[in-house]
């Protein structure tokens, strides 16, 4: 089994004294159109925060190979 847990960014810092990560929870449709759906958060830094999302309109998702 693949442990998937990853320690937490602190939440709820101030932008004002230069944190200010964006808060998305699993299954958040984000974008224009909301075309990007969360998955998984990927990691953090002092700056910023990696999330990998699903493309709804990728070409890719419409092949039987690759469901």
């Amino acid at each position: 089994m693949i442990d998937l847990t990853f320690a937490s960014e602190g939440l709820g810092l101030p932008a004002a004294a230069g944190y200010g990560w964006v808060q998305l929870q699993f299954g958040d449709k984000i974008g224009k159109d909301r075309r990007y759906t969360i998955v998984r958060k990927l990691g953090w830094g002092t700056y910023s925060s990696t999330w990998l999302a699903r493309d709804s309109m990728s070409v890719y998702r419409q092949l039987p190979h690759c469901q």
